[in-house]
């Protein structure tokens, strides 16, 4: 009876947002002209900046103003004056004129003290030149519940990059922790198959976005969505204006990566409505699928995809604990030419050891290159289900962490598609002993996934749980003892 009830109040609300959306669309329509955008006439960076300075902004009915979606959702009234006025500004200035594009970043903490704000930045002005660099604001929101990071954060990023926040290319904000509603697992509902630890991280990351939107509303003429761990694609500032300027069809947003939330690029006279969306709704899903139904009903049908995307992830650590996120985008510019800062993997202890497998192996790629710290790797030939490769020690380890990679380190082929680690006191253990889990795209972590590893193992197996078409490639194990 109460799933029953939860979902009759679900169904209510998405037609509530289903009629919002309907006049959000009917009044766009008379401004871009039935789906043309006024894209007959060739369109560039200056042309855009004249055309949208004399748009008219768009009205969701009850949701004109942040100050009326704060009352009904119950958000502090601070919101309003964080997201219109300076005060946020922890270092940085405002440009004298508008910017045409601005990158809003949230960055919070992660497990372990791990961090990539910092080279995420430095990827973004590594890869703009001197022109690009003038027509581009990034607003980065320290937005952890954790105030003494915040503030240490910013003020590294301010002492690493000063020369462009004396530019006014880089600002760093933050918020007052009472613009946030409660918490509480029991006032923040999600979908049923996600944890309350899961759902709370999720509306957190829904409302971090929403408001990193409503204070960039006005800084640029476009706005593009980024996250704190990643790198980008050479003149992707130009690319993004090439991409636009060819898209003749009606859009409400672009895609320039193939990952989440990442690199999604709106006007920004939307991203107030938008920020209202995701505020409205911050805890019944992801950002990317709750704004995917809003741009359907706005009249884009699909996700317009930019070919080759600019915008790629390097951050493992995700900011949820014990949650992995090794995602790549194989369409990113330049891939493959590289190896994948994602797959690093620091050097173990890795202890004297003998290693057995069932599996064959390509001449010249046998068991050791994957574990003997070797520039080489294994590369078994004919990975089948319950195929293992062990580790087999002498005596008993203490172990505090494992990790291992597969895949070849610049495009991620021949990556182990389904697997498992069991860790034993005896041999063998690729049937028996504890399981410490599985593989996450290619890619195992004990630490990050939070796997208790017990004492004294003598034995550590890669276990394959499903057979797969290719060879696969074993390339780095990394055992750290105590």
């Amino acid at each position: 009876m109460k799933r029953s009830i939860q979902t009759i109040g679900l169904q209510l609300g998405l037609v509530g947002v289903i009629i919002i959306m309907v006049n959000y669309q009917i009044f766009y329509h008379n401004q871009a002209g039935n789906k043309k955008c006024n894209c007959d006439e060739k369109e560039t960076w200056k042309t855009k900046k004249k055309s949208m300075t004399n748009s008219s902004p768009i009205s969701f009915p009850g949701f004109n103003s942040v100050s009326d979606l704060a009352i009904r959702l119950g958000l502090h009234a601070n919101l309003t004056q964080w997201s219109s006025s300076s005060a946020s500004l922890l270092y940085g200035h405002h440009r004298s004129k508008k910017s045409l594009l601005t990158l809003g970043i949230p960055s919070v903490r992660r497990p372990n003290g791990r961090n990539y704000i910092l080279g995420t930045i430095k990827s973004i002005i590594d890869n703009t030149d001197d022109d690009e660099k003038s027509h581009i604001t990034v607003v980065i929101f320290v937005a952890d519940f954790n105030e003494t990071w915040n503030l240490e954060m910013a003020s590294k990023l301010y002492t690493t990059f000063r020369e462009y926040f004396d530019t006014g290319m880089l600002q760093v904000v933050n918020a007052p922790l009472n613009i946030y509603p409660d918490f509480k697992s029991s006032i923040v509902k999600g979908p049923q198959r996600d944890n309350a630890q899961r759902t709370l991280w999720r509306s957190k990351q829904n409302l971090d976005f929403a408001f990193v939107m409503l204070y960039s509303r006005n800084i640029s003429e476009y706005y593009i969505q980024l996250e704190d761990d990643v790198v980008c694609a050479q003149h992707f500032v130009n690319d993004i204006e090439i991409f636009v300027n060819k898209t003749k069809r009606f859009w409400i947003c672009l895609e320039f990566t193939e990952l989440g939330f990442i690199g999604k690029l709106f006007r920004s006279v939307h991203i107030e409505r938008l920020a209202h969306t995701l505020l409205a709704y911050y805890d019944s899903k992801p950002c990317d699928l709750l704004l995917g139904h809003v741009f359907r009903i706005l009249g884009q049908s699909a996700p317009i995809h930019s070919s080759p995307s600019l915008f790629q992830h390097m951050g493992k650590w995700s900011s949820l604990e014990h949650k992995m996120m090794p995602s790549i985008d194989k369409n990113f510019k330049g891939f493959g030419e590289k190896d994948l800062p994602i797959i690093e993997v620091p050097k173990g202890d890795n202890p004297k050891a003998s290693l057995l497998t069932n599996m064959n192996w390509a001449d010249g790629y046998g068991p050791g290159h994957a574990y003997n710290h070797s520039s080489s790797y294994f590369w078994a030939t004919d990975p089948r289900r319950r195929s293992f490769f062990e580790i087999v020690y002498r005596w008993p380890m203490t172990i505090k962490k494992i990790i291992i990679s597969t895949g070849d380190a610049k495009n991620r082929k021949d990556s182990l598609d389904a697997g498992a680690v069991r860790v034993s006191d005896s041999e063998p253990c690729h049937t028996k002993g504890t399981l410490l889990g599985n593989f996450v795209a290619g890619e195992f972590d004990s630490e990050i996934l939070g796997s208790k590893i017990p004492q004294g193992i003598k034995c550590i197996a890669v276990i394959i749980v499903s057979s797969q078409r290719g060879w696969l490639i074993i390339r780095d194990i990394a055992v750290f003892v105590t």
